[in-house]
Protein backbone atom coordinates (compact mmCIF):
# COMPACT_ATOMS: atom_id res chain seq x y z
CA UNK A 1 0.00 0.00 0.00
CA UNK A 2 2.70 2.44 0.87
CA UNK A 3 4.68 1.78 -2.39
CA UNK A 4 1.63 2.98 -4.74
CA UNK A 5 0.62 5.49 -2.36
CA UNK A 6 4.69 6.65 -3.03
CA UNK A 7 4.20 6.17 -6.80
CA UNK A 8 1.04 8.30 -6.86
CA UNK A 9 2.26 11.22 -4.75
CA UNK A 10 5.23 10.76 -7.43
CA UNK A 11 2.97 10.91 -10.47
CA UNK A 12 1.19 13.88 -9.18
CA UNK A 13 4.20 16.05 -8.25
CA UNK A 14 5.35 15.58 -11.39
CA UNK A 15 2.94 17.87 -13.23
CA UNK A 16 1.11 20.43 -11.17
CA UNK A 17 -1.88 20.44 -13.57
CA UNK A 18 -2.70 17.08 -12.33
CA UNK A 19 -1.82 17.74 -8.16
CA UNK A 20 -4.08 20.80 -8.97
CA UNK A 21 -6.69 18.64 -9.92
CA UNK A 22 -6.52 15.87 -7.30
CA UNK A 23 -6.44 18.58 -4.74
CA UNK A 24 -9.91 20.28 -5.79
CA UNK A 25 -11.46 16.44 -6.62
CA UNK A 26 -10.40 15.40 -2.83
CA UNK A 27 -11.72 18.80 -1.36
CA UNK A 28 -14.92 18.18 -3.08
CA UNK A 29 -15.44 14.64 -1.97
CA UNK A 30 -14.68 15.67 1.61
CA UNK A 31 -17.57 18.48 1.18
CA UNK A 32 -19.94 15.75 -0.61
CA UNK A 33 -18.53 12.69 2.39
CA UNK A 34 -19.21 15.60 5.21
CA UNK A 35 -22.73 16.46 3.65
CA UNK A 36 -24.09 13.04 3.51
CA UNK A 37 -22.92 12.26 7.62
CA UNK A 38 -24.57 15.48 8.33
CA UNK A 39 -27.83 14.70 6.92
CA UNK A 40 -29.85 15.72 9.93
CA UNK A 41 -28.47 19.10 11.02
CA UNK A 42 -30.32 20.83 13.63
CA UNK A 43 -31.42 24.27 12.66
CA UNK A 44 -31.17 25.62 15.67
CA UNK A 45 -29.50 24.99 19.25
CA UNK A 46 -30.42 26.10 22.35
CA UNK A 47 -29.48 25.40 26.07
CA UNK A 48 -33.09 25.07 27.59
CA UNK A 49 -36.10 23.96 25.38
CA UNK A 50 -38.91 26.68 25.32
CA UNK A 51 -40.83 24.78 27.95
CA UNK A 52 -38.63 24.69 30.48
CA UNK A 53 -38.42 28.55 29.69
CA UNK A 54 -41.87 29.45 29.89
CA UNK A 55 -42.14 26.67 33.06
CA UNK A 56 -39.33 28.76 35.05
CA UNK A 57 -40.81 31.88 34.32
CA UNK A 58 -37.56 33.26 32.50
CA UNK A 59 -39.37 34.23 29.30
CA UNK A 60 -39.30 37.60 28.13
CA UNK A 61 -42.64 39.54 29.22
CA UNK A 62 -42.61 40.10 24.82
CA UNK A 63 -43.16 36.46 24.25
CA UNK A 64 -45.78 34.55 24.82
CA UNK A 65 -46.66 30.82 24.71
CA UNK A 66 -49.21 28.67 22.12
CA UNK A 67 -48.38 25.12 22.35
CA UNK A 68 -44.78 24.67 22.08
CA UNK A 69 -43.32 27.69 20.69
CA UNK A 70 -42.58 30.99 21.78
CA UNK A 71 -43.93 33.66 19.63
CA UNK A 72 -42.29 37.45 20.24
CA UNK A 73 -44.12 40.59 19.56
CA UNK A 74 -43.75 42.95 16.72
CA UNK A 75 -40.80 45.96 18.03
CA UNK A 76 -41.59 49.20 18.08
CA UNK A 77 -41.08 51.57 15.37
CA UNK A 78 -37.96 53.91 16.04
CA UNK A 79 -38.72 57.66 17.34
CA UNK A 80 -35.29 59.29 16.40
CA UNK A 81 -33.21 58.83 12.77
CA UNK A 82 -30.32 56.43 13.57
CA UNK A 83 -28.28 58.03 10.67
CA UNK A 84 -28.48 62.17 11.71
CA UNK A 85 -25.31 62.86 13.42
CA UNK A 86 -25.32 64.90 16.49
CA UNK A 87 -23.19 68.01 16.92
CA UNK A 88 -23.15 68.33 20.53
CA UNK A 89 -21.66 65.16 20.73
CA UNK A 90 -18.32 66.22 19.18
CA UNK A 91 -15.67 68.63 20.72
CA UNK A 92 -14.82 71.61 18.84
CA UNK A 93 -11.23 73.03 18.73
CA UNK A 94 -10.25 76.25 19.63
CA UNK A 95 -9.34 77.25 16.26
CA UNK A 96 -12.64 76.37 14.91
CA UNK A 97 -14.77 78.66 17.75
CA UNK A 98 -14.01 82.34 15.76
CA UNK A 99 -14.61 80.55 12.26
CA UNK A 100 -17.97 79.69 13.68
CA UNK A 101 -18.80 82.55 15.64
CA UNK A 102 -18.26 84.14 12.42
CA UNK A 103 -20.43 81.99 10.03
CA UNK A 104 -23.01 82.47 12.83
CA UNK A 105 -22.98 86.35 12.73
CA UNK A 106 -23.74 86.00 8.70
CA UNK A 107 -20.48 88.12 8.16
CA UNK A 108 -17.66 86.64 5.95
CA UNK A 109 -13.89 86.77 7.39
CA UNK A 110 -11.80 89.76 5.85
CA UNK A 111 -10.13 86.52 3.74
CA UNK A 112 -13.14 85.34 2.07
CA UNK A 113 -13.87 88.87 1.69
CA UNK A 114 -10.51 89.83 -0.27
CA UNK A 115 -11.35 85.86 -2.16
CA UNK A 116 -14.35 87.07 -3.59
CA UNK A 117 -12.79 90.54 -4.49
CA UNK A 118 -9.98 89.04 -6.30
CA UNK A 119 -12.56 86.77 -8.24
CA UNK A 120 -14.62 88.93 -9.25
CA UNK A 121 -11.55 91.56 -10.85
CA UNK A 122 -10.56 88.25 -12.60
CA UNK A 123 -14.07 87.26 -14.24
CA UNK A 124 -13.11 90.68 -16.24
CA UNK A 125 -10.17 89.11 -17.43
CA UNK A 126 -10.04 86.89 -21.29
CA UNK A 127 -7.65 84.87 -22.01
CA UNK A 128 -7.28 85.02 -26.03
CA UNK A 129 -4.08 82.46 -26.65
CA UNK A 130 -1.17 80.99 -25.04
CA UNK A 131 2.45 80.56 -26.78
CA UNK A 132 4.67 78.25 -24.91
CA UNK A 133 8.82 78.99 -26.00
CA UNK A 134 11.68 80.11 -24.03
CA UNK A 135 9.49 82.66 -22.24
CA UNK A 136 6.12 81.86 -22.27
CA UNK A 137 3.22 84.31 -22.56
CA UNK A 138 -0.34 84.74 -22.73
CA UNK A 139 -2.67 87.47 -24.71
CA UNK A 140 -5.12 88.83 -21.85
CA UNK A 141 -7.54 91.25 -22.40
CA UNK A 142 -5.88 92.47 -25.92
CA UNK A 143 -2.06 92.50 -24.43
CA UNK A 144 0.62 90.10 -24.31
CA UNK A 145 1.67 89.36 -21.23
CA UNK A 146 5.08 87.35 -20.27
CA UNK A 147 5.07 84.95 -17.22
CA UNK A 148 6.14 87.51 -14.34
CA UNK A 149 4.04 90.19 -16.02
CA UNK A 150 1.09 92.46 -15.31
CA UNK A 151 -2.54 92.97 -16.19
CA UNK A 152 -5.04 94.72 -14.19
CA UNK A 153 -3.41 94.48 -10.78
CA UNK A 154 -2.50 90.37 -11.93
CA UNK A 155 0.64 88.44 -12.58
CA UNK A 156 0.80 85.94 -14.66
CA UNK A 157 2.47 83.00 -12.65
CA UNK A 158 2.76 80.56 -15.55
CA UNK A 159 0.85 79.23 -18.71
CA UNK A 160 0.29 75.91 -20.26
CA UNK A 161 -1.03 74.52 -23.54
CA UNK A 162 -5.07 76.37 -22.83
CA UNK A 163 -4.45 77.95 -19.62
CA UNK A 164 -2.76 80.81 -17.63
CA UNK A 165 -2.44 80.83 -14.01
CA UNK A 166 -2.59 84.36 -12.45
CA UNK A 167 -1.92 85.72 -8.58
CA UNK A 168 -3.62 88.70 -6.64
CA UNK A 169 -2.70 89.46 -2.96
CA UNK A 170 -2.13 85.95 -2.60
CA UNK A 171 -5.04 84.49 -4.48
CA UNK A 172 -4.23 82.51 -7.48
CA UNK A 173 -6.88 82.22 -10.72
CA UNK A 174 -6.57 79.86 -13.87
CA UNK A 175 -7.86 81.43 -17.05
CA UNK A 176 -8.96 79.28 -19.74
CA UNK A 177 -9.12 78.94 -23.23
Amino acid sequence: MKDLFDKTVAVIKEDRRRAATVASLAAVGMLLWGRLLLKQVPQTASADGPDTALASGNAPSAARASGGTVTLDKPQPLTRDLFRLDPNRYSRTLSEEPLLNEAKLGQPSPDEVKRMAVVEAAAELRLQSVTLGEVPAAFINGRLVRVGGRVEGFELLHCDERSAVLEKDGVKVRLRL
